[in-house]
């Protein structure tokens, strides 16, 4: 564990400083010295690196790389936004020839999210085969085993022998394949077996592919959702999985890089669920719409509280002060909902790509949707105590409370997350617990300073 964690320090560390380094140099204009970083830089570094950029910065890095290979490789590891808008930022030529090179899976996730007469004309250029293959992909769900897979794989006939499969590899070097298993398949393309090159390599060059193969095959289909996908390779610690049609012919392969970003996705998903943040749609009206149910049910879970303890306490305490401790439950839960719901937004942002560009930009989103909360719950919440309840003065006054809370409790979620990051503590564990405590405690403040 230790380990692990020392690793990551220095993988952040490393980035940090690389996009520190960058940053600094193309303020001065120091290109010659940028082409030279970029030239010894890994393409899942270059890609990290531009997503640390803002977009004019970044469409400039991405043009002082070398070759049009090693922009194909970067342009797979960043943003599907970013890859857009470096895409849409390039002459048609050069953007038809790095989708080209690119991964069939990688292309075709590119390419649906283009506009469709961009994509057509992109593929319109690709060679035939590349062409048919990328446009088949794109065919399936984006979160199905056909959506996910590669078209990218090494599968030979089961009477080969060990030497002939061999040379067959050698053959294809020129094509890059990146291949953990050879898929064994019959005279109709149906796949049969799989043999790993360990295993391969260990045989006899005499040995025929179908007596050494594994028969025990696990395959999915092609409508497979991505979470059953990534549940079985992290069962069996595949490095690929094949994927199969209903005749068990040999469709595509999942790797493993493909099936950590779909855990990751997964995990993002699942936390902004269980935080009621809202679905996949970011947009304002998306977010409202996810999280506006949820700040509700907490509201009326507060009345709920306020009808509780005012119809219980009437005998002990005396009617003013025990409608502000009443109002308590319903003051705190909102704030918590609220605060909970920012909060989470923004670690999932932390998470996905370099945020520090993008938080004013989130920020106001947020602040924009907590100003329509408060004035919703200021008027229901004022309507209720003042019609419903009959608390006079006190109806103003809580409800104006309310707000504040409200509005503290967002702008609260959302620095708190970046503020530890910046102090290189874990926001996802200190987050919760630091935001509930300072927003309880003014909350409670504001209430009992200002409520009578």
């Amino acid at each position: 564990m230790y380990q692990q964690q020392w690793r990551k320090q220095v993988l952040e560390s490393k980035s940090k400083l690389l996009v520190t380094s960058v940053k600094k140099l193309y303020r001065r204009g120091a290109w010659r010295n940028i082409r030279r970083i970029i030239h010894k830089t890994h393409a899942p570094d270059i890609g990290l690196l531009l997503e640390e950029l803002d977009r004019a910065e970044a469409a400039s890095i991405f043009q002082m790389i070398d070759t049009t290979e090693t922009k194909a490789e970067v342009l797979s590891y960043v943003d599907s936004k970013i890859q857009r808008e470096l895409l849409e930022k390039l002459d048609a030529v050069e953007s038809k020839k790095l989708v080209s090179l690119m991964d069939s899976d990688d292309a075709a996730d590119l390419l649906g999210g283009l506009p469709k007469d961009l994509s057509e004309q992109i593929l319109s250029s690709m060679h035939k085969e590349d062409s048919e293959e990328v446009a088949d992909l794109m065919r399936y769900p984006e979160d199905s085993a056909g959506g996910l897979m590669s078209t990218d794989y090494l599968a030979m006939d089961q009477s080969l022998s060990v030497e002939e499969a061999i040379k067959e590899i050698q053959a294809q070097e020129e094509e890059s394949l990146i291949s953990f298993y050879i898929y064994v398949v019959d005279e109709d393309e149906n796949l049969v077996g799989v043999l790993s090159l360990k295993a391969l390599i260990l045989s006899k060059p005499t040995d025929r592919l179908r007596d050494i193969m594994t028969r025990e095959l696990i395959t999915v289909g092609l409508e497979t959702d991505q979470e059953e996908v990534a549940r079985i390779v992290e069962h069996y610690d595949f490095l690929s999985l094949p994927v199969v049609n209903d005749d068990m012919a040999l469709e595509g392969i999942i790797t493993v890089d493909d099936v950590i970003d779909v855990i990751r996705e997964e995990s993002a998903e699942d936390l902004k669920a269980f935080a009621r943040v809202g679905g996949e749609d970011e947009s304002f009206l998306g977010q409202f719409r996810g999280r506006f149910p949820w700040v509700l049910f907490s509201y009326f879970g507060g009345i709920c509280a306020f009808i509780l303890v005012s119809s219980l306490g009437k005998k002990w305490i005396d009617s003013s002060f025990l409608n502000l401790a009443a109002f308590v439950p319903l003051l705190l839960a909102l704030g918590s909902v609220i605060s909970g719901q920012v909060s989470v937004a923004h670690l999932t942002q932390h998470e996905d790509t370099n945020f520090d560009s993008e938080f004013f930009k989130a920020f106001l989103k947020d602040l924009g949707l907590a100003g329509i909360f408060t004035l919703l719950f200021c008027l229901v919440n004022y309507w209720i105590f003042n019609n419903v309840f009959e608390t006079g003065k006190i109806a103003i006054s809580v409800s104006l409370i309310l707000g504040v809370q409200i509005l503290f409790a967002s702008t609260l979620g959302s620095f708190v997350p970046t503020i530890l990051k910046k102090m290189k503590l874990d926001p996802a564990i200190a987050s919760g617990p630091l935001i509930t405590v300072i927003v309880d405690l003014v909350g409670l403040l504001l209430l009992f300073q200002w409520g009578m």
